[in-house]
């Protein structure tokens, strides 16, 4: 993630925690070492206290699979944190079918999604002003001003409300761990694997598992060690886009890309052109296959990035460069319920913005 974006993602929880102060609560900030704690803690003055994730993403369209991770989470640490209910902000848009789905009529779940929170900060012009800088900038199709039909917007009322009979009731022994790490796992997989010809397979299969765990919900129809219409060529891993998500839809309709190639290269060293040059040629955008991913070790070498830009500019083709960290940042957002897709843009954004004559 680039230091811009996990900027924005800062900034917008703080205007959230300014929202709520602006709203009659107190808010008290989380600086906690694990990855799994919540983000802010509100206590109002008519006893109503809640525990707060906030949630910036780069689209308006969010996958059940990560709606159910999040409310999950937060649902684990409102109980273990004893608060009365548990609150998401999210700048994600989150239909009504869906809000009955995840529970918010249950009394504890509220959800401020990207209608919400504008209109809550709208009551406070200057908080206003900053949020919707925010959601102009990290949001990568921005649509109409008005809200959702139909849509409830909450109120903070329900935040203070009484504490409902029962619901701190749950044993506390449950709580004590946060949800199973599938995404850390994985991680600990690929890194574990050595360099070198003798270990590729492995590397591929660890490398395999995790992108099929981080895009569970984007891509379909994988397939292992295709050849291509020659017959002596061979790519990795190929898969077929199905995701709604703004990233994926982007590739789709801007590079044309219906199928992605994934390229394994288990090198000490840092790849380099000759890696990009023999990747590009198993991409054809009249056979809606434009883009690839090739996974290293290490990040990529200023040449391969240099061979990557040219084959954008020159044909068009797509290629992007994914390291194991890259792939356990994002295997640590898929877990955490975070934006593993937004991840992805900035290694996109990074490349266009970069492109030069």
């Amino acid at each position: 993630m680039s230091t811009e974006t996990r900027n924005r993602y800062i900034e917008f929880e703080q205007v959230v925690a300014d929202i709520f102060r602006a709203e009659g609560f107190g808010v008290e900030q989380i600086l906690s070492s694990k990855d799994w704690g919540a983000d802010l803690l509100l206590v109002h003055q008519r006893n109503g206290t809640a525990v707060v994730e906030v949630k910036l993403f780069r689209t308006l369209s969010l996958s059940m699979d990560i709606l159910v991770r999040l409310t999950a989470r937060l649902e684990h640490e409102r109980a273990r944190l004893r608060r009365d209910r548990s609150v998401l902000v999210t700048s994600a848009r989150i239909p009504n079918s869906v809000r009955r789905t995840l529970g918010q009529n249950n009394g504890r779940l509220v959800i401020y999604d990207y209608d919400g929170v504008r209109l809550l900060a709208a009551k406070h012009p200057r908080l206003a002003l900053r949020l919707e800088e925010i959601l102009r900038d990290i949001i990568i199709n921005p649509v109409a001003e008005e809200t959702v039909a139909g849509q409830p917007l909450p109120s903070t009322d329900e935040l203070a409300a009484p504490i409902l009979s029962g619901s701190l009731s749950e044993s506390s022994a449950l709580f004590e761990e946060p949800p199973r790490s599938v995404g850390g796992a994985l991680c600990s997989d690929l890194r574990s694997t050595k360099a070198g010809r003798l270990t590729a397979s492995q590397f591929e299969n660890a490398g395999e598992a995790a992108l099929r765990y981080i895009f569970h919900t984007d891509l379909v129809g994988w397939r292992r060690q295709n050849a291509t219409d020659t017959g002596f060529s061979r790519f990795d891993l190929i898969a077929r886009v199905s995701s709604k998500d703004d990233v994926w839809r982007m590739i789709r309709e801007r590079f044309q890309s219906e199928y992605v190639v994934f390229e394994f290269k288990n090198y000490s060293e840092q790849i380099r052109q000759g890696e990009i040059h023999t990747t590009e040629k198993y991409l054809y955008r009249t056979a809606l296959r434009g883009v690839a991913f090739v996974l290293s070790r290490r990040a990529a070498h200023a040449s391969a990035l240099a061979a990557a830009r040219g084959a954008l500019r020159e044909h068009g083709k797509l290629i992007i460069n994914l390291s194991i960290e890259d792939v356990c940042s994002m295997l640590t957002l898929k877990d955490k319920g975070g934006d593993y897709n937004g991840y992805l843009f900035d290694k996109i954004d990074e490349m266009l913005m970069k492109i030069e004559r």
